[in-house]
């Protein structure tokens, strides 16, 4: 599944992470908004020493658009301030020019 994929490789810091971002992407998560732009600069302060998704439910929104839903269990750090999960998650994905893109995403803790 795509959304397991991207997030392996965004705890790799995986620049190809990036190519699956729209261009409107949008992500909400505790006290963070941020843009495709923003959430590039993140992955290099982030370092996950886990990241287990897992529950997943899928709902179709439309002919193009999914809506992915599931528990997001994690540690890590953030600027050095420690990360810790779970999190119930949300990611919206939107079918263009022949692949998958994420142009919401969004957590918030269990």
């Amino acid at each position: 599944m795509l959304v397991q994929t991207l997030w392996a490789g965004y705890k790799d810091r995986n620049p190809k992470v990036l190519e699956h971002l729209a261009e409107e992407f949008a992500e909400i998560s505790p006290g963070v908004f941020m843009n495709r732009t923003e959430f590039a600069q993140s992955m290099e302060l982030v370092t996950l020493a886990s990241i287990t998704p897992s529950g997943f439910q899928i709902t179709r929104a439309d002919a193009h658009t999914v809506i992915v839903t599931y528990c997001l269990n994690f540690e890590g750090t953030y600027q050095n301030e420690p990360l810790q999960g779970p999190m119930r998650a949300a990611t919206t994905l939107t079918h263009r020019s022949g692949s998958w893109q994420v142009i919401f995403h969004a957590e918030t803790p269990l």
